[in-house]
């Protein structure tokens, strides 16, 4: 997981939190907010249909925090951080951020929050449903996922 930020036209400071599945490299986290609590961080999680077993994380204090470590524990994730200043050792959600960038944020300017939602919802479904990776022999993450299974 990491974050990403936008604004919209009327200046608001927008945090994307973003999640990529290792083996599938399917985009399984993709939310705005204005702000994102280490509460808020949890509640959104505890909406997923399917949590991971283990995260790989930046040192961001949202991931740090007493709380997510404790939740992370009771969820039996493991939690994975990368050393500071070293987003290389995240390539794969360091990777569909830049996709995220080019392909979705830099190509528009949103009004509001929820047009920013409505554009992700777009690109994540084109990401998972239509976009073919040749690390996953040329099928997209939700072939790839279906054919793992």
């Amino acid at each position: 997981m990491d974050f990403v930020f936008e604004r919209t036209i009327d200046g608001r400071k927008q945090r994307i939190l973003t999640g990529i599945d290792h083996l599938t490299r399917e985009n399984t986290i993709l939310q705005a907010e204005f702000t994102f609590s280490s509460e808020k961080l949890i509640r959104y999680l505890n909406t997923l249909e399917r949590l991971p077993r283990a995260f790989v994380l930046d040192n961001g204090t949202e991931f740090t925090s007493k709380d997510f470590q404790k939740w992370a524990e009771d969820k039996g994730i493991e939690i994975h951080f990368i050393e500071k200043g070293k987003p290389t050792q995240n390539a794969f959600i360091e990777s569909f951020n830049g996709k995220l960038r080019d392909e979705c944020l830099n190509l528009h300017y949103f009004k509001n929050q929820r047009e920013l939602t409505d554009a992700l919802r777009i690109f994540q479904k084109e990401y998972n449903d239509e976009r073919l990776h040749s690390s996953l022999n040329y099928l997209t993450p939700s072939e790839f996922k279906r054919s793992y299974g």
